[in-house]
């Protein structure tokens, strides 16, 4: 996990959406992503791309926000894993 939310943020980086954006055009742009989500789930269609593209743009939040996202999702998968 720690390796996929760095290579988002190196992917964010290198298009220059991190610094060049606001934390605010990507709330809107989280609202968009979470639309489409809503749309697919109610026409029963495949959403694994649309949750994906939210977990994008809450990685880019969180650092834009300089928010380790790491310590928060390695905690929930070991709040998972506890059920097991």
């Amino acid at each position: 996990m720690n390796e996929l939310i760095q290579k988002i943020e190196q992917w964010a980086n290198d298009r220059n959406i991190i610094k060049g954006s606001k934390p605010i055009d990507q709330a809107m742009k989280l609202f968009s992503e979470f639309g489409e989500l809503a749309d697919n789930v109610g026409k029963g269609r495949d959403c694994r791309d649309d949750i994906g593209d939210i977990f994008v743009v809450l990685t880019i939040i969180g650092k834009q926000l300089e928010h380790d996202m790491i310590v928060p999702i390695t905690t929930i998968i070991e709040l998972f894993n506890k059920d097991d």
